[in-house]
């Protein structure tokens, strides 16, 4: 019996589709050979994610719902396309280091992945802070899991730019 797969493709403007469910048809689900990166960074609010003009997409996750974040590095934000197809801003995009705030509040340096786990939560690896973050998904707050936001090795919390993250299962 042959299993069907999907992949997911990331060009410099564009997130693709394709399922071998579909007959392997590949289909753009946000951006477009003919947007325009968006200079506002994701806070034009809820717009179709097929208009949407990418700056340097650099890591994608789908959760468990159909959701898709999208890490957007060359902005220093995190997007969220939703299961109606619209795209927003998820995180990043503002002006303080500070957790504990709305993930649209902080300002993310970059970001080139993006995870998330069963529950839904979004796990960021904030390379030039030099943290893990992560984004309760429930209440949309950021919060600071590993380092320290200064660079170097100094202890257990200490990180030295973190680029990819995986979340994997523990079976015990």
């Amino acid at each position: 019996m042959l299993k069907h797969y999907a992949i997911l493709l990331i060009s410099l403007i564009q997130l693709c589709f394709c399922s071998t469910a579909t007959g392997q048809i590949i289909t753009t689900i946000a951006g477009s050979s003919s947007s325009f990166y968006d200079t506002a960074c994701g806070r034009n609010g809820r717009v179709p994610a097929i208009s949407y003009g990418f700056l340097d997409m650099s890591g994608i996750i789908a959760d468990r719902y159909g959701n898709y974040y999208i890490a957007d590095r060359g902005c220093g934000i995190v997007l969220k396309i939703d299961t109606a197809g619209y795209i927003a801003l998820f995180a990043g995009g503002g002006t303080s280091m500070a957790v504990g705030i709305p993930a649209t509040d902080a300002v993310l340096n970059d970001i080139v992945d993006v995870a998330v786990d069963d529950t839904g939560n979004v796990y960021l690896p904030d390379a030039a802070n030099y943290r893990l973050l992560k984004v309760n998904v429930h209440t949309n707050i950021i919060s600071s899991i590993a380092g320290t936001g200064v660079l170097g090795y100094s202890g257990m919390a200490a990180l030295q730019q973190p680029h990819r993250l995986i979340i994997l299962p523990v079976y015990l």
